[in-house]
């Protein structure tokens, strides 16, 4: 039996193609998104490439000195609220809040469209001798090429579209040290 636990499942498209126990024969099998290929036609959405993990900041950057000869603490405390959106550098035909689900769909974790930030949230980190402790609060965003895309009921690709994003993932602080 062929197992349909797979994001991507097998569909068959035209006439001369049959199912088989234990897999797909035919010249027309082929590999496609879930549904599609006269079934649902999308659109549908490709992760192309993941360019990392970048930190959208928030209100201000808190910084503390450490003059002493061993480590300290210091504590942060958020004081700016509000909303960040993600972004999507071109139209790609489909609503943001859906690109959002469908990303959490491909990356395996949850992301959102719009994010809330509010304050008070404090942070204590160790702050290395003669160096500079610095913290910012704010969203981690995922940044994507991602791919919009439709299937015709002949299996065929069309209305294709790309743009660069920054999908929101998480609000939380940015440490860093400096010497200066």
């Amino acid at each position: 039996m062929l197992s349909l636990r797979l994001k991507r499942v097998i569909s068959v498209c035209g006439t001369a193609a049959a199912l088989m126990a234990g897999g797909a024969t035919a010249a027309h099998a082929q590999v496609h998104r879930d549904s599609a290929c006269g079934g649902n036609n999308g659109p549908f959405l490709d992760v192309v490439y993941n360019y990392g993990k970048p930190f959208k900041g928030v209100g201000h950057v808190y910084r503390d000195w450490n003059g002493g000869t061993s480590a300290a603490t210091s504590a942060f405390t958020n004081t700016w609220s509000g909303s960040v959106s993600s972004t999507v550098s071109a139209s790609l035909g489909v609503s943001g809040n859906w690109i959002a689900v469908e990303v959490s769909g491909e990356m395996g974790y949850s992301h959102s469209w719009s994010s809330s930030v509010t304050t008070g949230h404090t942070v204590t980190y160790k702050i290395p001798a003669k160096r500079y402790g610095n913290a910012q609060y704010g969203v981690w965003q995922d940044h994507l090429y991602l791919k919009t895309y439709y299937m015709n009921d002949g299996c065929k690709e069309y209305g294709t579209k790309y743009a660069n994003s920054r999908i929101n993932r998480g609000v939380g602080w940015n440490y860093w040290v400096s010497k200066s």
